[in-house]
């Protein structure tokens, strides 16, 4: 039998370490250098997540080269009016494909320098890029949970979004509306992102907190995807920061997870060795921290008045005409070709359009008015200077005080049966409806219960 000798053997079969290590090194040398020049290029021209960083926005500082970028090498034409209406677009896929490229470059020049100079910097560069998306994230993420906590994303489910068909609802719009409907769900996601994003502010619990927000973000990701939400790629970006944040934890996860073996911990390391910095940066933190929950009161105490209930919730409810009648003229309800015909009047507390109704004939879009109700004199103050259609912003606020206001008489007949008297658009005006309430809907009715015998 040929035995070759052990030494023959290892060189020949056995891999060697040096190599295997030395790529391992050069790949996490290029990996933490890129993940740098990526988040530099990307968030450092825009704004930072910090509420005292707007200062700093400036949303167009990519569109010449990426319009250029994406015109070369996609063909694709640009309307400078729709670059920001949403993430998802042309211009925005085309700005990350950029900063990739960019990104790429830079690394790849990264490298060559340090291996030119020699120097040996590894540990404490991903220490950094660690530190920095820590904060990053802990701050978007910090925002995020609290518009959810204070139902402030999604918003409260109305008249508008009960009455509409599932069929009329866009992806987007329908995950909008179901998730504005259940205030536990909304509020426990917003929980958790608070929590996942505290975590990521201490050194300790940061390995926790990316669990969390691992988690959290990947659900997102999913429902952004599936339901066409346009902010989807911010989303992805969001949950690979998260990986970034947990790879160096991947070779304990799978020994603990997969193969089932004991594992030290791998802590994540502080930025500064010397402990004269490290009270410095232990005071840049509190800074941070204080200065962002001042930023975040003020920003979600005027955000949670401008979403207050609105002065007249007791008299939300859509109104169903059964009769009408046009200048002492009866018109059929049924005569869907009539041009003055009301249809519905639907007096919502919405979250989108407080103190307002929506009228809605048979032959255009419902408009919405301002009204103010009196119910000792049973009257409605409305104003018909400047109706909106339903969805769209109205950019030209006016004062209100200085817009015509006119009045329609109400009475309620017996329980759900109004009549209403106006002169409206030069037309004298009587409709009789039914009165469906927002607590009339089996949604609105069935909801809360835990024990259903």
């Amino acid at each position: 039998m040929l035995c070759l000798p052990y030494t023959h053997w290892q060189s020949t079969f056995m891999v060697d370490n040096s190599t295997t290590n030395s790529s391992h090194r050069a790949l996490q040398k290029t990996f933490w250098r890129f993940v740098l020049l990526f988040l530099i290029l990307h968030i450092v021209p825009n704004n930072l997540g910090f509420g005292f960083t707007y200062a700093l926005d400036d949303s167009t500082f990519w569109d010449r080269p990426v319009i250029w970028f994406g015109e070369q090498l996609f063909g694709w034409d640009f309307d400078l009016e729709w670059l920001y209406r949403g993430f998802d677009s042309k211009y925005q896929l085309c700005k990350y494909i950029f900063i990739i490229l960019l990104a790429l470059i830079g690394t790849a020049l990264w490298m060559l320098i340090d291996k030119y100079f020699k120097t040996n910097y590894n540990d404490k560069l991903r220490t950094f890029v660690q530190t920095a998306l820590r904060y990053h994230l802990a701050v978007i993420m910090m925002s995020y949970g609290l518009s959810k906590v204070f139902m402030l994303q999604f918003g409260t489910l109305d008249l508008n979004g009960l009455e509409r068909k599932i069929g009329d609802f866009g992806p987007m719009g329908l995950m909008w509306t179901f998730m504005s409907y259940s205030k536990t769900v909304v509020m426990f996601a917003g929980w958790t992102e608070c929590i996942g994003a505290v975590l990521l502010f201490f050194r300790k619990t940061t390995f926790l907190g990316a669990l969390v927000l691992f988690g959290v973000m990947l659900s997102v990701v999913i429902m952004d995807i599936g339901y066409d939400v346009t902010v989807a790629m911010y989303a992805i970006q969001l949950l690979l920061m998260v990986i970034v944040l947990l790879s160096s934890q991947f070779k304990n996860l799978f020994k603990f997870i997969v193969l089932g073996k004991k594992v030290a911990s791998v802590p994540y390391k502080y930025l500064f060795k010397d402990s004269k910095f490290r009270k410095i940066a232990l005071a840049l933190k509190v800074l941070l921290m204080v200065s962002c929950s001042v930023l975040w009161f003020k920003e979600y105490n005027q955000r949670i008045k401008s979403q207050a209930k609105s002065a007249y919730y007791w008299f939300s409810a859509k109104h169903t005409v059964e009769t009408f009648i046009l200048n002492g003229d009866t018109i059929p309800v049924s005569n869907e070709d009539h041009p003055k015909l009301w249809k519905t009047i639907t007096f919502d507390d919405s979250f989108y359009f407080p103190e307002t109704f929506a009228l809605e004939k048979t032959s255009i879009r419902p408009f919405r008015f301002n009204y103010e109700v009196d119910s000792i004199s049973q009257t409605i103050r409305y104003n018909t200077a400047k109706p909106n259609f339903i969805g769209n912003d109205n950019e030209d606020e006016e004062d209100q005080t200085d817009l015509e206001w006119q009045t329609i008489n109400y009475k309620e007949l017996e329980d759900k049966v109004f009549e209403f008297e106006t002169i409206f658009e030069g037309d004298t005006i009587y409709a009789k409806t039914k009165v469906k309430r927002f607590e009339d809907y089996i949604l609105i009715r069935n909801s809360g219960h835990f024990l259903f015998d």
